[in-house]
């Protein structure tokens, strides 16, 4: 009988965090769904960007293929984000990193420093203080003091 208990508690429990960590996704969704327009605008922003970067340079037609190449990628991921269900996109996302999971490692962490960058850059940076004159002043004399009585010792010696 106590084995069935803990079996039917272990079993509530598990249903429980299943519950939690669907809330949880169903809230990310949501969340997902509302900005995902400004994403988009984002991307297209961006390979615009990129479209005139690569147009500009007529002295590397190499890069310039490249940079125009990716500037197509971002407009081809752009509409993709744009015409797919969250939900699709997720199962993608899940199909690609069990097929290439070293680069979705290395996608995960580069989103990582860029994210982390963004959060540091929108932050207030500390202002260094500047010495106050009088204090650089004495550092200077004592500094100059120094070097006499090291000098004049040094002549006494001679």
């Amino acid at each position: 009988m106590a084995k069935s208990k803990k079996k039917s508690y272990a079993r509530s429990a598990q249903e429980g965090s299943y519950r939690i960590f669907d809330d949880v996704m169903d809230v990310a969704v949501a969340l997902l769904r509302s900005r995902k327009e400004l994403g988009v605008a984002k991307l297209q922003s961006l390979a615009a960007a990129t479209k005139d970067y690569a147009a500009s340079m007529t002295d590397l037609p190499t890069l310039q293929q490249q940079a125009h190449a990716a500037s197509q990628g971002m407009e081809d991921f752009a509409e993709y984000v744009m015409h797919t269900d969250v939900h699709h996109m997720m199962d993608d996302a899940t199909v690609f990193a069990r097929r290439r999971p070293l680069l979705t490692l290395g996608v995960a962490a580069a989103a990582g420093l860029a994210a982390t960058r963004m959060l540091i850059g929108t932050r207030a940076q500390p202002i260094a203080r500047p010495v106050k004159r009088a204090a650089r002043k004495a550092r200077k004399v004592k500094v100059a003091a120094a070097r006499r009585s090291s000098n004049g010792a040094a002549h006494a010696n001679a």
